[in-house]
């Protein structure tokens, strides 16, 4: 009865040695009016068993930059219930060098797409190796594409099935050395349609395993330009399927030391008309 009775400004009066007093019970009986005008140092001064009461609604009553400051120390006591009341805001507002520690994979699984998207740059490319192995395709395709900018050599921590939200503007952000982390079981679940995007310097990248993983579709996507890139060791790995969307044109667009790298059974896989446009 008595906390029903408080106001923003009677615990904005209050010493932070007080706001400690508070206990779990009590944080959730406070309306969100309150909870919505606290600071950032007074959030911090809160007792940690009394942060980890607080509901899902009580968290998105929360300022958007309650976690920009001081607050940030409370953000693991927030328990798993919670976690879905974060807005994007919230989010996008913890600094980057929190991330590997506070965003866990449990965290990653209970938030909403549209906080997932939120994520900057910096905060995705801080993300552990932990984290990225246990996200899925849907958790992948909701993050921002822009936000792939920073991931560099990490993206060899998403799991193959989980490469298959990578869209092509997943793709259009990534860093140049990206590519070259990139193994075989990512590129065979990607959607053939995002090879499109890459450059003759991503393709130049790709380890010659990767090849294997090439399919017919993967190929037929591909800019004309980038054959030119294609490596002796690669072309050597192209399977049945990835050599019979090959047409002339492409052949003629690879170097002679990669045309070098083709294997016996691949040339009786050539068509009549690949055959009889080689100079």
């Amino acid at each position: 009865d008595a906390l029903s009775a408080l106001d923003s400004s009677m615990l904005a009066a209050m010493p932070n040695d007080t706001l400690s007093g508070f206990q779990g019970y009590q944080i959730q009986s406070l309306s969100d009016d309150i909870l919505g005008e606290l600071s950032g140092e007074q959030f911090a001064a809160l007792n940690p068993s009394a942060i980890s009461e607080l509901t899902a609604e009580q968290v998105s009553a929360l300022s958007p930059d309650i976690f920009n400051g001081d607050g940030i120390q409370q953000f693991e006591h927030l328990s798993s219930d919670a976690l879905p009341g974060l807005s994007p805001e919230a989010i996008a507002s913890i600094p980057a060098h929190a991330v590997d520690t506070l965003f866990t994979s449990e965290f990653m699984e209970v938030i909403d797409a549209d906080v997932i998207g939120a994520l900057t740059a910096d905060q995705i490319g801080n993300l552990s190796s932990e984290v990225i192995q246990t996200m899925d395709a849907s958790t992948v395709g909701a993050i921002a594409p822009e936000s792939m900018a920073q991931l560099g050599n990490n993206v060899m921590d998403i799991q193959p099935d989980a490469f298959a939200g990578m869209t092509a503007d997943h793709i259009s952000a990534l860093p140049e050395e990206a590519f070259d982390a990139m193994h075989a079981g990512q590129i065979a679940n990607l959607d053939p349609s995002a090879m499109s995007v890459f450059t003759a310097d991503n393709i130049a990248a790709l380890s010659p395993d990767i090849y294997m993983s090439f399919s017919a579709d993967h190929i037929e996507n591909l800019q004309p330009e980038t054959f030119a890139s294609f490596s002796d060791m690669g072309v050597g790995r192209l399977d049945p399927d990835a050599l019979s969307a090959l047409d002339s044109s492409m052949l003629a667009a690879m170097p002679n030391d990669t045309l070098s790298g083709f294997q016996g059974y691949q040339i009786q896989s050539l068509s009549d008309d690949i055959l009889g446009e080689l100079s």
